[in-house]
Formats: C-alpha cells, sequence, structure tokens
C-alpha cells in the first residue's frame, strides 16, 4: 500500500488549518512533514497526520531550528 502524499495546501485543507501557519509549525517541526533539500517543496503523509492529531505522532526534532551564525571555534592568540 503506497502512503498519500499532501502538498502544503492540501495538509492544511485537510487540517482546517491556515496553509501560512501549518507551514510555520512544519518548519519548526511541530508538524511532521518531509523535504528534500532545503528550499525544496514541503509535503505531508496523511498517515502522519493523523497521528499527529490523534496525539500518536512523536516529533523527530525537539527544537525548532537554530537560525544565525554559528560560534565561532577560534581562540584569540596572546
Amino acid at each position: 500500500m503506497s502512503e498519500e502524499l499532501l502538498t502544503g495546501r492540501e495538509a492544511a485543507e485537510f487540517l482546517k488549518m491556515n496553509y501560512h501557519y501549518l507551514m510555520r509549525l512544519a518548519s519548526q517541526g511541530i508538524v511532521p512533514s518531509h523535504q528534500k533539500g532545503r528550499k525544496c517543496k514541503r509535503y505531508f503523509l496523511k498517515s502522519e497526520l493523523i497521528a499527529w492529531l490523534k496525539g500518536e505522532y512523536e516529533a523527530g526534532r525537539t527544537s525548532p531550528k537554530r537560525r544565525g551564525r554559528k560560534p565561532s571555534l577560534k581562540f584569540p592568540v596572546g
């Protein structure tokens, strides 16, 4: 059996949620979603969304992605 993939708009309609709000939750790792690269289209598995609604889905990432520069590992030479 093949999993049913939904686009962001389809998933928002399925969840009866605003599209932009859904995408924000997905980028923070709150709602389960899949994407190949950083700027690629985001997809949703219908079975994962149903599990998320029931509270049975365990998120893979517990905290949102950190933004900004990485800390420098260089130490000052005196």
